[in-house]
């Protein structure tokens, strides 16, 4: 499974919106949105979240500040039962380069077999 994340405007308060999706190994990012965050930052200065899988089964994501941030367990359920998505607030990403992240989606395929 690729764990995908897209950016995207949100015309209200200027706000930058990302998503993001689980699919199968190298599919197209079309499917439930299992997680979503507005306003998230992962320092000061850089915009978004960071992810990575922490095992086979839990991705996990972490941001500095977000407006909001939910996962959608309905979502998860319906790719794999045992799916989590675990976000973890108030880290920051010094590595984070500042402004916006990339505006194409882009997959984390580290996820283990």
């Amino acid at each position: 499974m690729d764990a995908v994340l897209s950016e995207s405007d949100v015309r209200v308060r200027s706000r930058v919106l990302h998503r993001i999706q689980i699919v199968p190994a190298g599919a197209s990012p079309i499917g439930n949105v299992v997680a979503s965050f507005k306003g998230a930052t992962r320092s000061a200065s850089a915009l978004g979240v960071s992810m990575a899988w922490t095992s086979p089964q839990e991705l996990e994501v972490r941001y500095f500040e977000a407006a909001s941030a939910h996962v959608d367990d309905v979502a998860l359920a319906r790719i794999d039962a045992h799916l989590r998505v675990v976000l973890t607030a108030g880290v920051v990403d010094p590595q984070a380069a500042a402004g916006r992240m990339a505006r194409n989606s882009r997959a984390i395929a580290d996820r283990a077999e």
